[in-house]
């Protein structure tokens, strides 16, 4: 199983990023490996649709749960549609929400989050998650 985590920076012990589509890096653990890896969000920066863009990372990238502290409405509906367990997570390291998603203690998202805007760049009128 593949598990992304929305996180602040490129490591295991880095913070979670409470927001999925902005955040700079996912942290991609590999069950069947047991091994990280660190996947830059190259939509971090977008006017718009960072949420979409980063929901279809997820998916190109064969991820099959999402742990997070918020996810937008595009993303949320791409990702539940794939069929994507999304999860939410308090404040905590990638290595400390992984062990708690593996433990089943991290709640389900069952509906989207509010839309972020965009970066501010623009007229900052788009939906983003």
């Amino acid at each position: 199983m593949r598990i992304a985590v929305s996180a602040v920076e490129g490591s295991p012990d880095a913070e979670m990023e409470p927001r999925f589509g902005r955040a700079p890096y996912y942290m991609i653990f590999d069950t069947d490996i047991n091994e990280y890896e660190a996947m830059a969000n190259p939509a971090v920066e977008s006017a718009h649709g960072a949420g979409v863009q980063a929901a279809q990372l997820m998916l190109d990238s064969n991820i099959q749960v999402v742990l997070s502290g918020r996810v937008g409405p595009n993303s949320y509906q791409i990702l539940h549609e794939a069929g994507v367990d999304i999860r939410a997570c308090p404040k905590g390291t990638v290595k400390e929400l992984v062990d708690l998603f593996m433990k089943g203690e991290l709640p389900a998202i069952t509906q989207a989050g509010p839309a972020h805007g965009g970066t501010g760049k623009g007229m900052g009128r788009g939906r983003n998650g």
